[in-house]
């Protein structure tokens, strides 16, 4: 955890941000939450026990997919702080062009929510990241 610790400083550092997370780029903090939450969701089915690679994949796709994502941060909203629920915002305002018409409310609300773990890993506030994960 510390080696994380110091990686995480460094990024705050290169991108001249200091100790306020809440001021990367949205799209970084999104980057750095779909990163984190994929590996969360991966250890987590891998430590339910055996099962097949098929299975396996088939439960961490339906746990990361952009629906799920959504699903899990309309969940979540009512009980984030106000700087939490702000990063989640700009976050679901980031605009790509991959995304299709019918898809882009459920990728904006993942998006959000990865802006949301993204925010709360880098800010070091480990506690209330696993808080809200184990809403779920």
């Amino acid at each position: 955890m510390e080696e994380l610790n110091g990686i995480l400083a460094s990024v705050r550092a290169s991108w001249a941000v200091d100790d306020d997370a809440s001021q990367l780029p949205s799209q970084m903090l999104a980057y750095i939450g779909d990163a984190f939450y994929n590996l969360h969701v991966r250890l987590k089915v891998l430590s339910s026990g055996p099962s097949t690679p098929v299975e396996i994949h088939r439960r961490t796709v339906a746990e990361v997919s952009a629906p799920a994502q959504a699903a899990l941060l309309e969940i979540l909203s009512p009980g984030l702080t106000g700087e939490e629920a702000l990063v989640a915002r700009r976050g679901r305002n980031i605009r790509s062009s991959r995304q299709s018409k019918a898809q882009g409310a459920s990728h904006a609300h993942s998006t959000a929510f990865e802006a949301l773990i993204g925010f709360l890993l880098v800010s070091g506030q480990y506690a209330r990241l696993y808080e809200l994960l184990d809403e779920r």
